[in-house]
């Protein structure tokens, strides 16, 4: 599934659901790039005390465009660092608390 998923101490259930009746054509090394630190960063912020940790992919892809959601049961964000998750190298360090999830929208390539 993902590298970090077979260094993981704590067994995380993968759920992957793809909706595709249409062909995908999109900017790939992006796609790879934001959906790997997005697995990567649910794996690293699960929360400790979850006794069922879950990632879960799904993928609906259309004629017109592609909607990839992944979500988790981790730590999520806390509501005073929302306001800066898009700051380029904005980092949370040392969260312990449960926080809120956040939607991430890019456009990965013009119209």
């Amino acid at each position: 599934m993902h590298k970090l998923a077979n260094n993981v101490e704590d067994k995380i259930k993968f759920e992957v659901n793809i909706d595709q009746a249409e062909k995908f054509v999109g900017d790939v090394f992006r796609i790879e790039i934001i959906i790997g630190n997005l697995i990567s960063n649910a794996i690293k912020y699960q929360n400790p005390d979850e006794e069922n940790k879950l990632i879960r992919i799904d993928v609906k892809v259309n004629r017109l465009d592609a909607i990839i959601t992944i979500t988790d049961n981790g730590l999520g964000i806390l509501n005073d660092h929302l306001n800066k998750i898009f700051n380029q190298f904005f980092r949370i360090h040392n969260q312990k608390e449960p926080g809120s999830d956040f939607l991430l929208s890019e456009k990965l390539w013009p119209s």
